[in-house]
């Protein structure tokens, strides 16, 4: 049959042919156009948007971590409120991962903003009890100034009196009973004297070092101190 075909029959077949396979290209190149159309759209509106919202969390996250540390150690107020800040932002950055979960239906998403949501407000309320104590504790520190003002004074008054009475009994020619009572409420005193600043010393040492067996040692000389008193 091929033999009897005309030149124009052949060149129409292969020219059929040529078109047929043209088009069955083409359909394909633009099957892949739209779905690299497709990728390109849910790249630009999920996945970047996706890794730019935790880019900004993991900064938060650490921003919020390195103040609160500030604040811990050097009781800087501005770190503190540094922190606070973040803390609202960060909360926002969720929300707007938590509306990028919902919209893309992401589900790894979404639980793990459930997951990042908790620990966030878990830190927050930590973040809350460890300000009130540092209040507390500087309250504490400004009672125990005035407080080692006032005895101090005292202990040294106590000493003066003590001194001036011991002299005039020695004046006087007091019995030696008399004189070594005298010199033992002396002695104490300055037993007590040197207790009180072996313990402030020590609460010192304590906080510089972050060890509270420094501070348990500073309150068992406490003991002796009270023995002093009573006698």
């Amino acid at each position: 049959m091929t033999r009897t075909m005309t030149l124009g029959k052949r060149i129409s077949i292969g020219l059929g042919i040529l078109v047929f396979i043209t088009l069955i290209l083409g359909t394909i190149g633009v099957v892949n156009m739209r779905n690299a159309s497709h990728g390109a759209k849910q790249l630009s509106d999920t996945y970047v948007p996706e890794i730019d919202n935790a880019s900004n969390i993991f900064k938060l996250a650490n921003q919020i971590r390195y103040d609160m540390r500030g604040y811990v150690n050097r009781e800087d107020e501005a770190s503190l409120n540094n922190a606070k800040k973040n803390f609202s932002e960060l909360k926002n950055e969720l929300a707007t991962a938590e509306a990028l979960g919902k919209k893309y239906q992401l589900k790894a998403l979404l639980d793990n903003v459930k997951i990042a949501s908790k620990g966030l407000e878990e830190y927050i309320a930590a973040s809350a009890r460890i300000e009130k104590a540092l209040q507390k504790r500087k309250a504490y520190d400004a009672t125990m100034a005035e407080s080692s003002a006032a005895f101090l004074k005292n202990t040294d008054d106590y000493l003066r009196v003590q001194e001036k009475k011991l002299r005039a009994e020695i004046d006087e020619k007091a019995p030696a009973a008399k004189l070594l009572a005298r010199v033992e409420k002396i002695e104490n005193m300055h037993k007590v004297v040197e207790i009180i600043t072996y313990s402030r010393v020590f609460v010192f040492l304590s906080q510089a070092k972050n060890d509270i067996t420094l501070l348990e040692s500073a309150i068992q000389k406490f003991d002796s101190l009270y023995k002093l008193l009573d006698t």
